[in-house]
């Protein structure tokens, strides 16, 4: 599948300024990916065929945001892909 490079991606959650992140933080980790509480929302990682099974619009890493699902929508404003680092 073009776009599919990494095996295993991070992005950015920026949650809804009222959101309780504790149960949003178990669903995720019940899906099998590391959600870990920041500032602006969560952080996520996992690798790909994971994260594409929460996030369907997930293409690799790629792209800069992914859509987020309508199961999300209540908690979460936008994910953002974190570009893999690239080799000095």
């Amino acid at each position: 599948m073009p776009g599919m490079t990494a095996k295993h991606l991070e992005l950015i959650a920026e949650t809804q300024a009222d959101v309780d992140l504790d149960p949003l933080v178990r669903h995720l980790q019940a899906q099998g990916v590391q959600a870990m509480p920041m500032t602006v929302g969560l952080l996520v990682s996992g690798d790909v065929a994971q994260l594409r099974a929460i996030l369907p619009g997930l293409t690799g890493a790629d792209q800069d945001e992914v859509e987020v699902p309508e199961s999300l929508r209540h908690a979460v404003k936008f994910i953002h892909v974190v570009k893999p680092r690239q080799p000095m």
